[in-house]
């Protein structure tokens, strides 16, 4: 339950990576700096506003565009590290994007010589569309419940990540379905108590489809 409009059924996410980067400089006291002080926070300043701004930039992409997301920079004279998510619901186009940055960083050391840099990914979740395809029934339920309820289904990708992605990585098939917020992460985000109840009735309801379907064998189970 982690979508908005009421009659959501989202079965399809981004892959997401987290990359940290570390730019690291020279300090030197600034009275004698001359020729010896690489800032390496002007390092990092520089990397981050090499980032596309017209592109694969959050605030100027929809749909399944990916993006790439700087979400925190600290530190300071000899280290500075600047953290970003990166997006795409196609899980081969992460690495490409990553490879930008790792080149956007590299041209920002070789502004500033005597810096360099170090950055790792971290694997954060994957499209769980990738596993929920093999799973029909799974979605088809789903949709079952929110018509009894009186709803049609809508399907939309999400552009955020949610509990379902990992659940169904670990061998949990699991959808996202509607829960009534709007606005999300933003100082006017607010919840809908109707679409909270028609939500309450469609999980009810998917419990009674699921409780109706044959029960499967013990060597379904296990191949399941």
């Amino acid at each position: 339950l982690d979508a908005g409009k009421a009659g959501e059924v989202q079965e399809e996410t981004f892959s997401a990576d987290l990359v940290h980067i570390r730019f690291f400089g020279i300090s030197s006291h600034p009275g004698t700096a001359k020729g010896k002080m690489v800032n390496a926070i002007k390092v990092a300043a520089a990397f981050v506003a090499s980032l596309p701004r017209t592109t694969l930039a959050p605030e100027v992409t929809g749909g399944r565009e990916g993006f790439v997301h700087p979400t925190a920079m600290s530190g300071g004279l000899e280290e500075t590290s600047v953290s970003l998510i990166v997006r795409d619901f196609e899980t081969p186009e992460l690495a490409i994007k990553e490879a930008l940055l790792r080149h956007l960083a590299e041209t920002a050391i070789a502004q500033f010589p005597g810096s360099h840099y170090e950055l790792t990914v971290i694997e954060q979740y994957r499209n769980m569309r990738d596993i929920l395809v093999h799973h029909p029934q799974v979605v088809a339920l789903a949709d079952e419940a929110v018509r009894r309820v009186g709803l049609q289904p809508l399907h939309m990708p999400i552009r955020g990540g949610t509990d379902g992605s990992r659940l169904t990585e670990r061998g949990l098939p699991t959808p996202n379905l509607f829960a009534g917020w709007q606005q999300a992460h933003s100082r006017q985000e607010w919840v809908c108590v109707q679409d909270l109840a028609l939500a309450a009735a469609t999980i009810v309801t998917l419990v009674q489809l699921w409780a109706e379907q044959p029960q499967l064998s013990s060597s379904q189970r296990k191949e399941g």
